[in-house]
């Protein structure tokens, strides 16, 4: 009781979080679940916003001080004829790790205690404190913010059982109105990405190229700030023994932090809580379209080059390709931006160090795996970004007339085992494309859409990427828009 007294007092003469350093986020977390049990709703809500208040302050206070340093080593690492030496290498790290403390100790001061539970950490970057809030808020009688603190937690923690049946009280009340479902935590490039998509669907390509242009550096803004998050994200688990080596640690360490980084990109890749697979190549995928419809024939190459590269080799993007390969005649035109190919490159250099250190620092039975040529060869830097698919493979049709008659009459039944020949030709189907644009089927089916034999909401649902091909006569094996009707067969593509 004696320390509930005296914590309300320091808030009541704090003007914010960093103006009291020994107040903490865990500290006010503390607090903000006792006052959550003990059903003081205002208190709860008053810790909680201080709470993530002083989380957020930390989390740019770090990464600027990571910031601000690693400038530091920039200049040894890019100067011209420098010996990376094990002492130059060394000193400048030093330099570095100075830097760290003294930024540290200036912004935080000595007062501001380390953190002390690094799942209470991991409880704010999942938005845990605002499932108390949201419930706080509710007590109060303030609806509005209930609802936004709720949809806030439900972006982040969409299978929270807790959230989903708070929303659907929520929802029911005569107060409530869908303007309140706003996700507090948005970033920047998801508002972006949902202008982009609007502006796409509008035909405003204009406001189209600038918001997904926009988007796409603010991700990678979010993305830089959230690997300099990563650099005390130590796994010492992989330390093993008593004594151990110099080298084994630093590898251990940085293998740890190198995979908290490239796990960025895959975590960022949601907008609205809906995950976005291939994050940066569907910017490009809308960027190119948007390119074309204003005459910018050479930004749209260069974005299907992009968006290729940086995402998985799509059919629609190997189609598009082809498509602006006739128009334009001009092969030269598809290569990939500078920013892109350094982005693909780090990447792939990252995940080639991950990958070796995953499978020959393996333990099977208590023995390593044996020795091979790859332990003792340099590093390979070399990444190749040339798009080498023979695109010339596209121009023979997929179907014929007699086939596309088959699943045309099978699609209208609505099962191809009563029309002869028709599963084996779906099967011929799925193989065809899957030889053709070298990629994975997981599924297909025939069907029809928009009239008679209509299958309404019963068909298939595909992951990564659908793709639908006609099949009447005037279109036999022709690639539809996303939006179609007619008889089709819609194949999901790995």
């Amino acid at each position: 009781m004696w320390f509930w007294l005296c914590l309300c007092a320091v808030l009541r003469s704090t003007v914010a979080t960093h103006d009291e350093p020994s107040m903490t986020f865990e500290i006010y977390y503390d607090a903000g679940r006792q006052a959550y049990t003990e059903g003081d709703w205002s208190q709860c809500v008053g810790f909680m916003l201080r709470a993530f208040d002083d989380f957020r302050f930390y989390c740019d206070e770090v990464t600027w001080c990571r910031e601000k340093c690693n400038r530091i080593s920039q200049p040894f690492f890019t100067k011209p004829g420098q010996k990376n030496t094990e002492l130059t290498v060394q000193f400048t790290q030093a330099q570095v790790s100075l830097c760290l403390l003294r930024c540290k100790q200036e912004r935080f001061t000595d007062l501001r205690p380390r953190v002390r539970d690094i799942d209470v950490y991991e409880e704010f970057v999942s938005r845990q404190p605002f499932q108390y809030l949201q419930y706080c808020y509710y007590k109060m009688g303030d609806l509005s913010s209930a609802v936004k603190y709720a949809y806030t937690h439900w972006i982040a923690n969409p299978s929270n059982k807790d959230t989903l049946n708070n929303l659907e009280i929520f929802m029911k009340d005569p107060r409530y109105d869908e303007s309140m479902l706003v996700d507090k935590l948005r970033m920047k490039y998801e508002e972006r990405y949902m202008n982009g998509i609007d502006a796409y669907m509008d035909g405003d390509w204009l406001h189209c190229i600038r918001d997904f242009e926009a988007a796409y550096t603010e991700f990678l803004a979010e993305e830089h700030n959230c690997r300099l998050l990563c650099d005390d994200k130590l796994d010492w688990s992989t330390v093993n023994g008593v004594n151990p080596e110099m080298s084994i640690i630093v590898t251990s360490i940085y293998a740890s932090v190198l995979r908290c980084r490239s796990q960025c990109i895959e975590k960022l890749s949601r907008v609205n809580g809906r995950k976005i697979p291939s994050f940066l190549s569907s910017i490009y995928e809308y960027l190119h379209i948007c390119y074309f419809n204003v005459n910018r024939g050479r930004d749209a190459a260069e974005a299907v080059a992009n968006a290729l590269l940086l995402g998985k080799k799509s059919i629609v993007m190997r189609r598009n390709k082809f498509y602006y390969l006739n128009k334009y005649n001009k092969p030269e035109l598809f290569e990939p931006s500078q920013s892109v190919k350094d982005l693909h490159e780090r990447i792939v250099q990252e995940n080639r160090f991950l990958d070796y250190v995953h499978a020959r620092f393996k333990y099977e039975d208590g023995m390593l795996p044996a020795e091979t040529a790859e332990d003792r060869a340099s590093f390979a830097n070399e990444v190749d970004w040339t798009d080498d698919f023979d695109y010339s493979k596209l121009e023979a049709d997929v179907l014929q007339q007699a086939e596309c008659s088959r699943l045309h009459l099978a699609a209208q039944m609505k099962e191809t085992k009563n029309v002869e020949h028709a599963e084996a030709l779906v099967r011929e189907l799925e193989r065809r494309l899957a030889d053709i644009y070298e990629v994975k089927i997981e599924s297909s089916e025939v069907r029809c859409v928009g009239g008679e034999g209509e299958d309404g909401e019963d068909g298939i649902r595909c992951g990564y990427e659908s793709v639908a091909l006609g099949l009447e006569k005037d279109r036999c094996g022709l690639f539809l828009s996303d939006v179609y009707t007619g008889c089709v067969a819609v194949l999901c593509v790995n």
